[in-house]
C-alpha cells in the first residue's frame, strides 16, 4: 500500500474559540500563526493542497479533511511511503 504524505509549513490567520477558551489573550490583537500540518495527501491543484488525518483504504474514504490555500504555504514536501500489510502489526 502506498501513501503520499504531505508536510506543510504555512500561515493561518484564524483563531478558533477552543484555542482561546482558557487564554487571557485579547482576540482584537490576535496575530496569524505559523503552523506545520502533516497528513495523507488527497489532492493538490493550483490553488490548494488537501490532506486528511484518517484514510479508510477499502472504501477510499478520507476523514478529518483540511484544504490549505497555496498562497498561505511557505513550503511543502510530498513523501511517498510504501507499507506492506505484513509490516502492520495486528
Amino acid at each position: 500500500m502506498q501513501f503520499n504524505i504531505a508536510i506543510i509549513k504555512w500561515i493561518d490567520s484564524t483563531y478558533y474559540k477552543l484555542d482561546t477558551i482558557e487564554s487571557e489573550d485579547d482576540l482584537k490583537h490576535a496575530k496569524p500563526r505559523i503552523l506545520y500540518s502533516v497528513g495523507h495527501l488527497i489532492r493538490e491543484d493550483e490553488n490548494f493542497i488537501t490532506i486528511c488525518e484518517d484514510y479508510e483504504p477499502v472504501t477510499t474514504t478520507p476523514r478529518l479533511v483540511m484544504s490549505i490555500p497555496k498562497e498561505s504555504i511557505f513550503w511543502y514536501k510530498i513523501k511517498k511511503i510504501n507499507i506492506e500489510d505484513r509490516d502492520i502489526k495486528k
